[in-house]
């Protein structure tokens, strides 16, 4: 495939892009760019080109200055006791600055970097030995006396001699005796000596070491004997400093060498990122689109314009001309007049496959996909070898065995390849030539190849009209002013038009009419045949553009009746959405209307089942505290006759005939619970007789627990373990639970442990009952210190613990201690989560060593 690199002009096209490269290493490594079947590499590489594109658009740049090409610099370093010079060195840190430049630089890109982003991770800082380079040597790789101090030592030992030698001359120059014998007024240095130039006649004149002549001889240059220690003792200090400068360079060297691999590392990842930027650079500049790149399918090329006519004319001026090779055809044949730019094409269409799939931007247009090609072969042009003594012919003929033999090997390896040829069969008869092409092209299309080729033989035209496998390309020619127009036209014939081109370019009037003739009388049917198709193929193209255009208009007509239905049915539909929310409106409002009355006879339904009135229930609240008053009674009364039985000698005088009376009927008394319903039911018929309409309220039977129905937000309620009522703040269907305001706390508590409901009188109670008030003295709390959970389900846990906490609250408590155990820790992350969510926990801690340890957790409650 090199020969048709070299065809289709592929190192030419590489150098278009060279001048967007900052850096040598990366035009290199454009030059080693090659055609490749990695899909990997090749979708992402036109990512990456794609993301430079847009950053570059956004006005982003990224610096690529005093990055270098150390190649030679890093050949040097890996041969072992290799020493740099400090010129070399000095490159290798203009590297490594430039280096860090370009990493900060794409640390601080505000564009997401996207697909280059893999190349910030890869840039490794240098800082260290950027910094050990910096503080040895300068720009122009000299030591500084910084580089070690015995160096800057020697250096001051050198500057010291230096001076006190130059003063000594000085004092020579301006002797007399010594004025005279100088050829001039000046001193100087020679071989490292401080030398007078003497003239050559009078150097006896003076006693000293002769380090040269002039050219012409005339003057001697003389080191003064005086100065010759001085002289000496200079270059000694010279040659020490020689060897730390060497000293200093070996260990610079030494230390490089073991940053070798980062830094070989750091300079092909800048490499690659300078091409891919530069590449996306050139992408912008000629507004080339990314092609799909895909495994197998189509050859699709939109707007095709060749690179090196982008390179030396206008964008506007180069036409451009899409390509489609369809996966199940098998090419497409070109055919029209001479200068109309069939060669062009052809060569356009094969380059910029290559370049594609070398991972370069391409000048092409969106929906552009590139199948992977296993070779692309060209045969473009008129290449004799004068040095093999091919001719024209011959050098076709051996291109195509050499073509035929590769597609042959690709096909068996399961690949496509793709062949573009230039007036095959040229150079020999025309019939032979059309006879050998068809039988070159079919013998390529059983090999599956993509052929695309251009020709005037009338025979191959005919060939590609017939072959379903072909597609009959022509180059446009302008008829009016017989100028080709450069523009591809895809299922079309064309014709030469070698007269009228002829014509045009000056050919003498009588050769045209006498050519004319001759083609009027040519017996050639293929040419009359072809005629009569590119005929019949115009008045074709004539009805299919008509047909067209009434299939548009037609479109048209059926799109406008479509949207006038749509507009319709759109209304219709709105029509019914409205009457349907105004129909659920009313059947809600009657919903509403049916609830408030069904509420309200639930109301007073409860109220006749309750059989109160406002005057029942203060009587009500009566009993409620004449029963707290008789037990409170009873209780003290049980106390002094506990004490008065256990000290009768010591009971008032007054107790002791009801103490006698009392264990008489204790005797003789009737069980507890007969003495309460006998109680109850005398209540009850006292309550009848004075309200005979009154129904039984207590009955030993009855419960006075109210349905979860009639609980409402606002409702006072009596709760298990809570003496006073408290007001019901939030309700919850699903977990049939309340949350319940216990003084300024709030409670979540279970529906069961509701043991009494007080209605609403009104919409909110304007007094909360009262309710009989514990005694201050002798009261005792019903929760203890701590509670024992262990052996108990998490479910059997909840009710019992919320229960406690809410009375260990209103105890009074500040700290208790719940007990759970080890066990699986499904009881202690229970506790913890109930505790969690319990609006009088303050926090709590894991029981410490004398409290039980992780066996027991201590609670902390609000106040």
């Amino acid at each position: 495939m090199e020969s048709s690199l070299q065809t289709l002009e592929y190192e030419k096209a590489l150098s278009v892009y060279k001048k967007f490269f900052r850096t040598e290493l990366a035009k290199e490594r454009l030059h080693q760019s090659v055609p490749t079947l990695d899909l990997d590499f090749l979708q992402t590489r036109f990512l990456e080109i794609e993301r430079s594109r847009k950053i570059l658009d956004s006005g982003k740049s990224f610096p690529f200055q005093g990055i270098r090409d150390l190649t030679s610099v890093i050949r040097k370093i890996e041969i072992p006791g290799s020493v740099c010079e400090g010129i070399e060195l000095a490159q290798v840190t203009q590297t490594l600055e430039g280096i860090e430049r370009l990493r900060k630089s794409l640390q601080e890109c505000e564009s997401p970097l996207g697909p280059l982003q893999v190349y910030l991770d890869q840039l490794i800082p240098q800082r260290e030995l950027e910094k050990r380079l910096k503080e040895c040597l300068d720009e122009e790789g000299m030591l500084r006396d910084s580089a070690s101090p015995e160096l800057k030592k020697m250096r001051q030992q050198i500057r010291s001699q230096r001076s006190h030698i130059q003063r000594r001359l000085e004092d020579l120059v301006r002797r007399p005796h010594i004025r005279e014998i100088l050829q001039e007024e000046y001193y100087t240095e020679r071989r490292g000596r401080y030398v007078l130039p003497i003239q050559s006649n009078q150097k006896r004149k003076i006693q000293g070491i002769q380090h040269g002549r002039s050219d012409t001889g005339t003057t001697s240059y003389i080191e003064p004997m005086e100065l010759v220690d001085a002289g000496n003792l200079l270059s000694e200090a010279i040659e020490e400093e020689e060897h730390e400068i060497a000293r200093i360079l070996a260990q610079l060297t030494d230390e490089l060498r073991t940053h070798l691999p980062t830094l070989r590392a750091n300079l092909e990842t800048a490499t690659e990122f300078d091409l891919v930027f530069s590449l996306g650079e050139y992408a912008l500049d000629v507004d080339a689109q990314s092609p799909e790149i895909v495994a197998s399918g189509r050859l699709v090329i939109r707007e095709m314009r060749h690179p090196l006519l982008l390179a030396q004319m206008k964008r506007s001026e180069v036409i451009p001309n899409d390509l489609v090779l369809a996966e199940d055809s098998n090419g497409i044949l070109i055919t029209g007049p001479n200068t109309g730019g069939k060669t062009v094409v052809l060569k356009c269409a094969g380059l910029l496959t290559l370049l594609a799939l070398s991972g370069l931007p391409i000048p092409c247009g969106e929906g552009t996909v590139i199948p992977l090609i296993s070779g692309v072969f060209a045969d473009i042009g008129d290449d004799q070898s004068i040095e093999q003594s091919l001719s024209t012919f011959s050098s076709h003929v051996a291109r195509m065995t050499s073509f035929l033999e590769s597609v042959r090997r690709i096909n068996e390896e399961g690949g496509r390849s793709l062949v573009i040829l230039d007036e095959p069969g040229g150079g020999t008869d025309p019939a032979e030539g059309a006879a050998l092409s068809r039988a070159y092209l079919e013998e390529l299309i059983s090999l599956n190849a993509w052929v695309v080729a251009a020709t005037h033989l009338g025979d191959l035209k005919l060939f590609a009209f017939e072959d379903p496998r072909l597609l009959s390309c022509s180059m446009r020619f302008d008829g009016k002013t017989l100028a080709p127009t450069f523009e591809l036209l895809m299922d079309t014939v064309g014709e030469s038009h070698g007269l009228e081109i002829a014509n045009r370019l000056g050919l003498s009037r009588q050769v045209i009419e006498r050519a004319q003739e001759i083609v009027q009388s040519n017996p050639n049917d293929a040419a009359k045949l072809l005629h009569r198709l590119t005929e019949e193929e115009r008045e074709a193209r004539k009805i299919r553009a008509e047909i067209e255009s009434t299939k548009a208009e037609i479109e048209e007509k059926r799109a406008s009746l479509i949207r006038r239905i749509e507009q319709t049915a759109k209304k219709e539909h709105q029509i019914l959405e409205a009457a349907k929310k105004e129909a659920e409106h009313k059947i809600h409002n009657a919903k509403r209307r049916v609830g408030q009355i069904e509420e309200l006879i639930q109301k007073e339904e409860t109220k006749l089942k309750k059989g109160f009135s406002g005057k029942e229930e203060e009587l009500v609240d009566r009993e409620k505290r004449i029963a707290w008053l008789e037990r409170d009674l009873d209780h003290r009364l049980k106390q002094i006759m506990e004490w008065a039985s256990r000290f009768p000698n010591m009971a008032p005088e007054m107790l002791k005939p009801y103490l006698i009376e009392k264990q008489r009927l204790d005797r003789l008394k009737e069980p507890e619970w007969k003495q309460i319903l006998r109680e109850i039911n005398d209540e009850e018929k006292n309550l009848k007789e004075e309200f005979p309409s009154t129904k039984t309220r207590i009955s030993i039977e009855s419960s006075d627990q109210p349905e979860w129905s009639d609980i409402e937000i606002g409702d006072l309620v009596k709760v298990e373990g809570i003496e006073r009522p408290v007001s019901v703040v939030e309700k919850s269907e699903r977990k049939k639970r309340l949350r319940v305001l216990i003084g300024n706390l709030e409670s979540e508590i279970p529906f069961k442990r509701i043991l009494q409901r007080f209605p609403k009188s009104g919409s909110t109670p304007e007094k909360e009952p009262e309710m009989p008030k514990p005694p201050t003295k002798g009261y005792t709390a019903s929760a203890n210190w701590e509670i024992n959970l262990i052996g108990q389900t998490v479910e059997e846990m909840e009710t019992r613990l919320m229960k406690y906490l809410d009375e260990a609250a209103l105890t009074g408590y500040e700290e208790v201690r719940v007990i759970h155990g080890f066990g699986t820790g499904a009881l202690r992350e229970g506790v913890r989560t109930l505790l969690g969510r319990h609006p009088a926990v303050k926090n709590f801690r894991p029981g410490e060593e004398g409290e039980g340890g992780g066996g027991a957790t201590v609670v902390r409650f609000k106040r």
